[in-house]
């Protein structure tokens, strides 16, 4: 079984390089977060400032369900590749977008890949681990989405607030360009060290794939063998040949046609038996409800904080809001623009918070398996939606900055259980599947949470986060219907 394997460099390598992947996601969402209030060059308006991060989802959206099925098909490595080589090339050409629609159509095409990456990077990962390292390694492997964030404000702090002006063309290549290519490092790094590793071992032997198992195996036992030598454990190609076997009895799929997974279609059937059904639509509706309340608030928190550094707080704006209900619309972006000791002041919350959420990550990390994936969700879930509450009934600015933080230290950290609740909570020809659809929800949410702010956070911020919150809370209790995986093997 490939729960013999002895856990070695390979495995750190490659909960590192799946890692700087996963981390693009986060990094993109926080870099065009700061983008939408500083790109002072651009015609962003008050009513316009959310399409770029709508249609970052929407590309997400489209992104998570065609990649996270093709990767059932053609293998993991493949389509993690092609999307994080998506998202460097869309990432990098923002930086020289000379208005506003053009980064917004470029931010589709990066969702596209950034969907891939976070829905194929968890499937990918797992696969390579036995049982008793699984949760551990993608807790590990997960925690690198609070370090992209860490490493996106940081440099946000170095770069956005100090003035740079290069004349490129018909544009200034300015700080905030600086600031996209910048972001871009992990990726990079990632696709390079990517293209010298195998495919799934899991993934092989659902496939049946004998030669490449052995060359699999054989990578695996050559890199672990640089720093330890190999023991009588070590899982064999005989061993998987045999686990194939036994994995293709158990499920009734012995693969006598290598073509059939290829049915795009009939693939989904598989879904209707108990109990991949149940759990599908309870995981569903708490991507969906999750993403809603804390992703949407999470991109929108730099905009919130905006709000309230110039002056505003939900209940002034609520009591004039019936007669001025259409006049939030400003006629230039002037008053959309932050720069100096304001722009500084939002970015080192956003640090700070990004900060703290480092040491959560590790910390569930260590314990994710005593306390359990389906406590973990459960928890940072409705502590989310708790604080978006606070953020409404306190309403002063010293309280948004220091709910803001303590929001960012925790939502950081809402993947880093519900990724790998999602991941074992289904067989390997089902995974990456599911991680697709559920992504694709999620992205949903998003997008629906983001045009809600959009349209009603400056006319009724009150309503905007009582929502956000009641669909939190409500969502950490959808957890309690699913399983937890805990100590559970994967099929």
């Amino acid at each position: 079984m490939v729960d013999k394997l002895d856990v070695g460099l390979f495995h750190f390598l490659i909960v590192l390089f799946c890692g700087l992947a996963y981390s693009g996601y986060t990094i993109v969402t926080v870099a065009y977060s700061y983008i939408i209030v500083v790109a002072c060059d651009l015609d962003i308006e008050t009513y316009n400032k959310g399409l770029l991060n709508i249609l970052l989802m929407i590309g997400a959206l489209v992104g998570s369900g065609i990649i996270g099925r093709l990767s059932d098909a053609e293998g993991r490595r493949t389509c993690i590749l092609m999307s994080v080589s998506l998202s460097i090339i869309t990432l990098i050409a923002s930086a020289f977008t000379y208005n506003y629609t053009m980064l917004v159509v470029l931010g589709f095409f990066n969702g596209f890949g950034c969907g891939g990456t976070f829905t194929i990077a968890h499937a990918y990962c797992i696969e390579f681990f036995p049982q008793r390292y699984r949760g551990n390694g993608l807790a590990c492997m997960t925690t690198f989405s609070c370090l992209g964030g860490l490493y996106t404000s940081a440099i946000a702090l170095v770069v956005l607030p100090y003035p740079l002006s290069i004349p490129i063309g018909v544009i200034h290549f300015n700080s905030w360009r600086l600031y996209l290519i910048l972001s871009s490092i992990p990726l990079i790094l990632s696709f390079c060290f990517l293209l010298f590793m195998p495919n799934s071992l899991r993934f092989m032997v659902i496939k049946g794939d004998q030669n490449r198992i052995s060359q699999v195996l054989n990578t695996i036992n050559r890199v672990n063998s640089w720093c330890c030598k190999r023991n009588d454990s070590s899982l064999t190609t005989t061993d998987l040949t045999k686990y194939t076997i036994i994995v293709s009895s158990d499920q009734g799929e012995l693969k006598t046609n290598k073509n059939e997974n290829r049915d795009f279609f009939s693939h989904y059937k598989k879904f209707n038996k108990s109990p991949w059904r149940r759990r599908l639509i309870f995981l569903l509706i708490l991507w969906f409800g999750s993403c809603f309340s804390m992703e949407g608030l999470w991109i929108w928190m730099p905009t919130v904080i905006t709000y309230y550094t110039t002056g505003k707080t939900c209940k002034m704006v609520h009591n004039s809001s019936l007669n001025n209900s259409y006049q939030y619309y400003p006629n230039s972006s002037i008053s959309n623009c932050i720069s100096g000791p304001k722009l500084t002041s939002i970015v080192l919350d956003v640090f700070y918070g990004n900060l703290v959420a480092l040491p959560i990550g590790i910390a569930f990390t260590i314990l994710i398996n005593r306390i359990g994936r389906k406590w973990c969700c459960c928890f940072v879930i409705t502590m989310s939606g708790l604080i978006a509450l606070l953020i409404m009934w306190i309403d002063t600015v010293l309280s948004t900055f220091i709910l803001a933080g303590l929001y960012y230290a925790i939502a950081n950290n809402l993947w880093l259980g519900i990724k790998i609740w999602t991941a074992e909570l289904f067989p390997t020809d089902l995974r990456a599947t599911t991680l697709g659809l559920t992504a694709l929800l999620g992205c949903l949410g998003t997008v629906c949470s983001l045009a809600i702010f959009t349209v009603l956070f400056h006319v009724n911020c009150i309503a905007n986060l009582l929502l956000v919150a009641a669909v939190g809370i409500l969502s950490g209790i959808v957890c309690l219907f699913l399983p937890d995986t805990t100590n559970t093997d994967i099929l």
